[in-house]
């Protein structure tokens, strides 16, 4: 009896199955992404909404080139890193590791490299000042996106996507926030350049 009600005992504390534990990690991650991206739509659609209204098509103009030149920037010097650090740290974690740190120095130097040559080009360019101001703005923010894609991407590995979720939305939040206080101080189009830098 004492031999059964032992066996019994480390039925109840043996772990859960891989394939349960599995289940229960996408679950979870499903629902973070899913409500992550909810609320980062929605804000992103505030946002949208009220920058047009608010800089009017020049200084929307200047801020869209801007967003054009870090965009291919970024693109340029992330090499596709981020994807590669998901599927090596999915497959070996030590190894991962390794490639992570690998990657984080790589994006370090050619995002700071693209971004200079993004902003020497942007300015030997036949732009207005306040186009020269987004493009350089923008740019500044390239080393430190292409290391946030890469922390999404080991996240991703691990199988634990509610930080990225919880990041993500934090970040639109305090984007709105900020731009609502530069809108009703107006403070101007300066600000939303030195917001975007300090929001990355």
């Amino acid at each position: 009896m004492a031999r059964l009600s032992i066996t019994a005992g480390r039925r109840l504390a043996a772990p859960a199955a891989p394939h349960a534990m599995a289940r229960h990690s996408l679950r979870q991650n499903a629902v973070a992404m899913f409500l992550g991206q909810g609320i980062t739509w929605g804000l992103t659609a505030v946002t949208l909404a009220l920058l047009p209204r608010y800089l009017g098509p020049a200084q929307m103009g200047a801020m869209g080139v801007g967003i054009s030149f870090t965009s291919l920037a970024g693109t340029v010097a992330g090499l596709g890193m981020a994807t590669l650090i998901t599927r090596e740290v999915a497959r070996d974690r030590e190894t991962g590791r390794d490639l992570l740190a690998t990657a984080l120095w790589l994006h370090i130097v050619f995002g700071v490299a693209s971004a200079i040559a993004a902003i020497v080009v942007g300015l030997l360019m036949d732009y207005g000042t306040m186009t020269r101001v987004a493009i350089i703005a923008q740019c500044s923010t390239v080393p430190m996106n292409l290391m946030i894609l890469l922390g999404f991407g080991a996240l991703q590995g691990v199988e634990v996507m509610r930080h990225q979720a919880i990041w993500d939305a934090a970040n639109k939040v305090f984007s709105l926030v900020a731009i609502g206080v530069i809108i009703a101080l107006d403070l101007g189009f300066y600000a939303l350049m030195g917001l975007s830098v300090l929001s990355a």
